[in-house]
């Protein structure tokens, strides 16, 4: 984290490198269609809680599953506003997801640039067998005939008591795509959403019947690189001034030594290995003005404010981006960095505090 204050003789203290990640969500709401199957309060959620994952290897293809099970039928809405579904029909089902499916093409999805997942749901094929189908499938029906949306006068949709069994059970596995260091946190990531209907394979994408998400957990691995002993990063500016002009990404610098020693797993099995290092800049991210540099965050507008990263040769170190480390020996060694202000050109740098985050990020090969 930077911590700083910005006047007419301005200081900035406290870099500190750590991890954080931030979330995202949207909703949408839509009008229901004819069989259209729809999970009670918008849908049953689903939380795979992994909590601490130890995956013994870490090489490519290793797998680890995490299974979920409501173990009850669940009660959802069906809408027949068109008219009573009264005769025998069947019920139809499609899981879909936003992840991309992965490169080898054997059911998994891409859901990082570490590791690919399978995400199977239960769905019921006859009135007391089902199997598990991997996420994405389309109109699959349950072959059993339903008659069940009968509204009273008036009504537009029957709540059914314990309906179905159908996407109240699951299977989640893991599998490494690419080696990496330490581990990998995960929180409330989605995974998937189920979606149902009455008599049509086309089934209707508006409203889940269930969504499965990651709710929380750490999945580690054996391989470990620590960095500066574990201890955060600090860097002080000391005395800087508030002009832009004099802000320019080379003047004021504070050096940043970046000590790192990785051991267990590949490393102590492959000896030295190529290791290439990165920083990721956090909170509030890149730069607004220019994503070549962290941006700042304070108790006043900060979007004309960043820190300029390079080598102690003066190569630019470009956030989210990975570099090749030479100064490595037996897998461990040091980055030796520079760090400076830099202000939108032309800019007027308002007093007050200002603060950034970052993180430094290692791969190996």
């Amino acid at each position: 984290m930077i911590k700083g204050m910005l006047s007419n003789v301005n200081s900035c203290r406290f870099f500190y490198l750590t991890f954080l990640a931030p979330l995202f969500f949207s909703s949408q709401s839509w009008a229901f269609v004819q069989g259209e199957i729809v999970g009670v309060e918008g849908g049953h959620r689903y939380n795979i809680d992994i909590e601490s994952m130890d995956l013994p290897s870490n090489q490519v293809g290793t797998t680890v599953e995490r299974e979920w099970d409501l173990g009850t039928r669940y009660s959802v809405y069906i809408h027949c506003p068109n008219a009573p579904i009264t005769t025998g029909t069947e019920r139809y089902y499609t899981g879909v997801s936003t992840m991309t499916p992965s490169p080898t093409g054997d059911g998994f999805l891409k859901l990082n640039d570490y590791f690919d997942v399978k995400v199977e749901i239960y769905v019921i094929n006859g009135d007391k067998s089902g199997d598990f189908y991997a996420v994405p499938f389309y109109g699959q029906s349950n072959n059993v005939p339903d008659d069940t949306c009968k509204p009273d006068k008036g009504d537009t949709a029957v709540l059914v008591q314990g309906l179905t069994l159908s996407g109240s059970k699951g299977k989640v596995t893991f599998r490494i795509r690419k080696p990496l260091i330490n581990g990998l946190t995960l929180n409330g990531q989605e995974l998937v959403k189920l979606y149902g209907r009455v008599g049509n394979p086309s089934v209707t994408r508006n409203n889940p019947l269930s969504i499965v998400t990651i709710n929380s957990g750490v999945i580690t691995v054996p391989d470990k690189c620590t960095v500066n002993d574990g201890a955060p990063i600090k860097i002080d500016f000391k005395e800087i001034p508030g002009s832009s002009s004099m802000l320019n990404g080379k003047s004021y610098q504070q050096p940043v030594p970046i000590k790192v020693k990785c051991t267990g797993g590949s490393f102590a099995e492959e000896g030295n290995l190529r290791i290439k290092m990165g920083i990721q800049a956090t909170v509030p991210g890149p730069a607004s003005f220019n994503p070549d540099y962290i941006g700042t965050t304070g108790s006043v507008d900060r979007s004309n404010l960043g820190i300029a990263l390079s080598t102690s040769s003066g190569t630019p170190v470009i956030p989210n981006k990975f570099y090749d480390i030479n100064e490595f020996s037996n897998n461990q060694g040091s980055w030796d960095l520079v760090a400076a202000p830099v202000a939108k050109p032309g800019s007027e740098i308002l007093e007050g505090d200002f603060s950034a985050t970052a993180s430094i990020v290692a791969e190996f090969q």
